[in-house]
């Protein structure tokens, strides 16, 4: 159904003002209901030619319309946060939906749209998958349909799908250290000894013994992970962060991005309280606060935590991000190489994306931004053209 002239007048009292909050639950649920509409949103906001009388959307008039449902503060034109109302739309619909579904922005605006080039094959999103490194050195491999116990010494380690829980008997004293692993393009969870929850993102890792003795609970990350940490206060947890940063708490919810080609070591708190600290230098933070450690700790008063939590949530979030960033989540997730041909101009992006599309639908949600795509390999490189 032609539904152009509808999106046209509902885009006029957007970008207006004029009732402004009808007609953008009006345009959303039009997307919604009918995913052709999205297809025809898309045409008109590019310029190009559609049958009737239509106004023509400038690039220009585009960046003002997003700017003002950026600005408009409701609840019924909030970002889904953690419901994912992706799978049943179009992969055109997921991705470009002006409505509150996925909204991206350009600047400077480009000369021509982008190009997604698949001629050998798409790449399928990463999944549930892992290794358990046991003590004795021994790999397990881990997928989302294992159901088993494994045993070590006194402790035994149950899986059910993507998670393990590790039981140890009261009083047990015989320490063993295992390291569960994700690989590029996977995630994990997992329950520690002492009840603590923990959710690792893709290229992750975190050491830990089989069961906690003495006056602290110590494990060690690298990568992305995300702690619920079981409160005892006579033993404080603590986390090694690639040999370089030390977190100590004692009952908190918080997050560790802590990635190796990233700028910074980043502990954002959501509950409870943590002390981080490098080199002698250490800083307390409180709930809604993120530490940045590189050189040296900086703190970030009202970091946005729905994207510092958008992975456990099944989602990218790129909410001002820039192109390179952008490019290193999708390649730790689709597990390719990224490679920038020419001089790629830089890019900021705006928008929420589910995990579960592909590595073309992913990138479909980046068009009208002038950049490029080419996926080589047999989908193992994305090659990044200006």
């Amino acid at each position: 159904m032609n539904h152009s002239s509808h999106i046209d007048r509902l885009l006029q009292r957007i970008a207006s003002g004029d009732d402004q909050e009808a007609a953008y639950e009006e345009l959303q649920q039009l997307l919604r209901n009918d995913p052709d509409a999205a297809t025809q949103l898309e045409m008109l906001l590019d310029g190009r030619p559609l049958p009737g009388e239509l106004s023509v959307y400038r690039r220009a008039d585009w960046d003002h319309i997003v700017d003002n449902v950026l600005r408009m503060d409701q609840p019924a034109i909030a970002l889904p946060g953690k419901r994912r109302l992706w799978p049943y739309w179009s992969a055109a619909a997921a991705i470009l939906l002006l409505a509150g579904v996925a909204l991206y922005k350009f600047r400077p605006a480009p000369e021509r749209p982008a190009v997604v080039q698949t001629s050998v094959v798409d790449v399928q999103p990463g999944g549930t998958r892992a290794t358990l490194t046991l003590a004795d050195g021994s790999v397990v491999t881990l997928d989302s349909t294992g159901n088993r116990v494994l045993q070590q010494g006194a402790t035994a380690i149950h899986q059910q799908g993507g998670r393990l829980s590790y039981n140890s008997k009261a009083g047990e004293t015989e320490v063993h250290y295992n390291v569960l692993r994700t690989p590029r393009g996977g995630q994990f969870q997992l329950r520690l000894p002492d009840g603590t929850a923990v959710w690792l993102n893709a290229a992750s890792s975190i050491r830990f013994p089989t069961t906690f003795t003495g006056n602290e609970r110590l494990v060690e990350v690298s990568g992305e992970v995300y702690l619920e940490v079981a409160q005892m206060a006579a033993r404080p947890f603590r986390v090694k962060v690639n040999e370089q940063v030390s977190v100590q708490v004692l009952g908190t919810r918080f997050n560790l991005n802590a990635y190796a080609d990233e700028g910074s070591i980043n502990t954002t708190l959501l509950q409870g309280a943590v002390r981080v600290t490098k080199d002698g230098e250490a800083a307390v933070l409180q709930p809604g606060q993120q530490a940045r450690v590189a050189e040296k700790i900086s703190i970030v008063q009202q970091p946005d935590i729905d994207q510092v939590m958008a992975w456990k949530n099944g989602l990218f979030n790129f909410h001002n991000v820039e192109l390179k960033e952008v490019m290193r989540q999708l390649s730790r997730w689709y597990d390719i190489e990224v490679v920038y041909q020419g001089n790629v101009p830089s890019r900021e992006f705006w928008g929420k994306m589910g995990r579960n599309l592909t590595l073309a639908e992913a990138l479909k949600g980046l068009e009208g931004t002038g950049i490029n795509f080419r996926i080589e390999e047999n989908g193992k490189k994305l090659v990044v053209l200006p």
